[in-house]
């Protein structure tokens, strides 16, 4: 998977330069009817497309003429996509999940204003937890398990709603009656609880 995301990303910043510097870009438009219905398609163009937004948009316009930015399309991206996880399959929920860890970077980048909209996606997992419609929270959780192992709960936003999603995850593993969900809330849980724990510091001698 790595070095299928090395190609790409090789790939596309060589193409990007030639075909896209200074275009203008709608980023509703793009993100409705070019990036998502290829995200939906595969894990490939899941990963591909999430390497598309990077190495594309901060070479287009946007309104106005000025150039667009990765934290600003990115910021997009999960603010729409937390609409969309109460209509899609499981198997698209965890493609979106994949595309969306793409986006770990834009948010490590981001100041002002998008790193409120980029940090919005955790508060809409968690508010998708606490839902009682199967498929919204089923979607939320594999959205999450894919973001968290591939590296977003580095991300300061994360760190912020992170007790907001281990309570809408307990909520699911003591009150679900599907019994998967419960076996998924518990064994995401301990996946964040695993990777954002701070390691012991060493009593001196």
């Amino acid at each position: 998977c790595r070095v299928r995301a090395k190609e790409a990303a090789a790939c596309i910043a060589e193409a990007a330069s030639k075909r896209w510097d200074g275009h203008e870009v709608d980023l509703e438009r793009l993100f409705h009817h070019c990036v998502l219905p290829r995200v939906r398609m595969s894990e490939q163009d899941a990963l591909y497309c999430g390497h598309f937004v990077n190495a594309v948009l901060p070479l287009c316009e946007g309104e106005g003429g000025q150039k667009l930015n990765s934290s600003k399309a990115w910021a997009y991206a999960r603010l729409e996509s937390g609409k969309l996880l109460g209509i899609l399959t499981q198997a698209e929920a965890a493609r979106l999940g994949i595309f969306l860890s793409c986006s770990r970077e834009a948010a490590e980048d981001a100041e002002g204003s998008h790193t409120e909209a980029l940090a919005s996606l955790w508060t809409i997992l968690a508010n998708r937890l606490s839902q009682d419609e199967y498929t919204a929270r089923c979607n939320a959780m594999t959205v999450l398990r894919r973001c968290v192992g591939r590296g977003l709960d580095k991300e300061p936003g994360f760190e912020g709603a992170k007790q907001a999603v281990l309570e809408g995850l307990a909520k699911v593993a003591q009150g679900a009656e599907e019994e998967d969900l419960k076996q998924m809330a518990k064994s995401l849980a301990g996946l964040i609880v695993g990777k954002t724990k701070k390691p012991a510091q060493k009593r001196k001698p």
